[in-house]
């Protein structure tokens, strides 16, 4: 998303810095109500800190809460009609990290608007609950995070897809089968990656992953059918449920599920291990 003039709605600052070592904390609130859009796209940039992301009120398109400390960073919150962009940027072009517990983005984004969201975020850590938004489509990158996210809800719309860039660290996804995406696409560096399928499954899913190193868990509901392609070098694969057939695996209810889910699986040392779950909620 291009760099734009900066239009903010509702904006307001809190000047009471809080004296902590050479730091200068400052608090910053943007939002904007809701008109006629039809889409958001949705451009967040956060080095480091604590980022949320909820669902937002009703007639409020987006909400921005940022503590940042403005002797390193500027707050960045630019929106044209359609296209929001939100996080920081270091005064130097750099993200330095200093005292990453202290620095934190909330945000809230519309449940009624379909969203495109691109999200890059360094050290610190991510919670994300999804869950109700209207996701289009989603594209994650990590570096040094422990993140989380969560479909607690079921997509209120349809999600073409949904790519992970995962750095060194660990990485949660629960309630996928709620998120509605069509195809997933994980790559894995040096950490812990966790894929729980539970939810209301709306439709069949493509995944693929890759992990370089690390450990790869996959939470499956015992009513989806599941194949398995494996091309891994020295990588662990739990086959608990699976027959092999032709160099590919195949779960006990594969001919005869209602929904499938099919992993092309990719690594170079480590583990994937299956946990089989409570059935899913099948979705129309």
């Amino acid at each position: 998303m291009p760099s734009r003039p900066l239009i903010i709605a509702g904006l307001a600052v809190a000047l009471g810095p809080l004296a902590v070592a050479a730091q200068d904390w400052r608090d910053v609130t943007s939002f904007r109500q809701r008109s006629d859009e039809t889409r958001l796209d949705v451009r967040v940039r956060y080095g480091a800190g604590e980022l949320l992301i909820r669902p937002g009120e009703p007639g409020e398109l987006y909400r921005v809460n940022l503590r940042y400390d403005s002797n390193v960073f500027d707050p960045v919150t630019e929106y044209e009609p359609g296209e929001l962009e939100v996080g920081i940027e270091g005064r130097d072009g750099d993200l330095r990290i200093r005292n990453t517990e202290a620095g934190e983005l909330r945000l809230q984004l519309s449940p009624d608007v379909p969203l495109e969201l691109d999200l890059d975020f360094g050290a610190g850590k991510a919670d994300l609950d999804l869950g109700g938004l209207h996701m289009a489509s989603l594209d994650v990158e990590t570096g040094a995070s422990d993140t989380e996210i969560r479909f607690s809800e079921p997509n209120a719309g349809t999600c073409d897809r949904m790519e992970v860039a995962m750095g060194a660290a660990g990485f949660t996804v629960r309630g996928l089968g709620n998120a509605g995406c069509r195809t997933l696409k994980v790559e894995g560096g040096v950490g812990e990656l966790t894929l729980d399928f539970g939810g209301t499954w709306s439709g069949d899913i493509d995944a693929e992953i890759t992990m370089a190193l690390g450990a790869v868990t996959l939470v499956i509901p015992e009513d989806i059918g599941v194949r398995v392609e494996k091309d891994a070098f020295l990588t662990d694969f739990d086959r608990t449920g699976f027959d092999r057939r032709d160099g590919t695996y195949y779960s006990d209810g594969w001919a005869t599920a209602s929904r499938r889910l099919t992993i092309e699986l990719e690594g170079a040392f480590g583990s994937v291990n299956v946990r089989w779950d409570r059935p899913s909620s099948a979705g129309p």
